[in-house]
């Protein structure tokens, strides 16, 4: 009986003293709002240099910010206008950024400028070098500009860029290439110059790490060709493609500080020929349809000593809108002239290309039916 006297003695007592800590809580708070009516309003002075927390729960670390663009209120609306029309000059700005690139065998020179050029503006320069080959200009306004790389003995490489609004950020590689180059004149045996003729330049070494890549070009209306940027060395320059020379070419010598090499090549009379597509139910028929030549050099004539190499001369071409595929500068001889492409059979046909005339050849395309084309 005792005990469970007790027992409810210890509980009133632990009522009365969690209503005692009830009532001073209240009586606190009651305080607080008291004294928060009588604390002054910030004025505005004071909200450009307010104080808030970095993060909700990192109040520890606060950072200061400027709130007077947005303090508008007391502004008349022209000066509201102008103050949002400066904030977007600010924020709506552009970068132009990239990258110079370079072979492993070109050597690079100092002072490599990147050159930043605004219509009726200043230039910005930017200097990079092969440890640090990256350039970056930003800020930039809407517009457009000029991008320039310019090294002493390298060939200029220029760029117009257009920084829009949609795009302002904008990546752009440079080669930087020498001015290496190789130029020369094509003529044929009767001393007549060649036009539109196909001239390659491949690089004569044996060191495994060089890309035996052919360097095309082609004569233009005097028969002049011009080849930049290569690397110092030994070249093999001869007409026609890689693949399907026609002539052995000439070796010649590009040394280190030279910047020009000449060559003269001469080549015997070629033939032509135009090869008409038609479809064989009248329709139009598409353009970029794959037609080949190839001689037969065992029904064909023999060719001067510089066009053994031709003997089975093979070239490709496609026709145009008006469905003809043009070859030009073809050894003399007979030749199967194959088209194809998209929904129609493969076709033949077969022609005589002669010295300085040009062949017409005409073939009747027929499309597949229910059959698929092979694959």
């Amino acid at each position: 009986m005792a005990r469970t006297t007790a027992s409810k003695s210890i509980t009133s007592r632990r009522g009365i003293l969690a209503l005692v800590v009830i009532v001073i809580g209240a009586f606190a708070w009651i305080l607080t709002e008291n004294s928060g009516e009588n604390r002054p309003a910030p004025q505005a002075d004071d909200l450009s240099t307010m104080v808030v927390p970095q993060n909700p729960t990192h109040g520890d670390r606060p950072r200061a910010i400027p709130l007077t663009d947005f303090a508008l209120s007391e502004l008349d609306e022209s000066e509201q206008a102008s103050t949002f029309e400066r904030h977007a000059a600010i924020t709506n700005r552009g970068t132009i950024r990239g990258r110079v690139t370079a072979a492993k065998w070109v050597p690079w020179p100092e002072g490599v400028r990147v050159v930043l050029k605004q219509d009726g503006k200043g230039e910005l320069d930017f200097v990079v070098s092969q440890t640090k080959p990256t350039f970056r200009f930003d800020s930039l306004e809407i517009g457009s500009y000029e991008l320039r790389l310019a090294a002493d003995g390298y060939r200029p490489m220029v760029q117009t860029i257009r920084v829009r609004e949609n795009k302002l950020d904008g990546f752009f590689a440079l080669p930087l290439l020498t001015d290496n180059q190789i130029e020369g004149i094509v003529r044929d045996l009767h001393g007549l110059l060649v036009p539109g003729m196909l001239v390659t330049a491949v690089p004569v070494t044996d060191d495994p790490s060089v890309r035996l890549t052919g360097h095309p070009a082609r004569t233009d209306d005097e028969g002049h060709f011009i080849m930049k940027g290569l690397r110092p060395g030994t070249w093999r320059v001869y007409p026609g493609e890689r693949r399907n020379p026609l002539g052995e070419g000439q070796v010649i010598e590009l040394s280190e500080g030279m910047r020009e090499a000449w060559v003269n090549i001469e080549v015997p009379r070629f033939g032509s020929a135009t090869v008409t597509l038609v479809s064989s139910d009248g329709r139009e028929l598409p353009k970029g349809l794959r037609v080949m030549a190839m001689r037969d050099s065992r029904k064909s004539g023999p060719l001067p000593d510089s066009l053994q190499n031709s003997k089975s001369h093979t070239a490709t071409s496609a026709n145009d809108d008006q469905g003809v595929a043009h070859f030009s500068h073809l050894p003399p001889g007979q030749y199967t002239f194959t088209a194809f492409g998209a929904k129609y059979r493969r076709t033949i046909q077969r022609g005589a290309v002669r010295e300085g005339e040009i062949s017409e050849v005409v073939i009747e395309m027929r499309a597949y039916g229910r059959e698929m084309p092979p694959r």
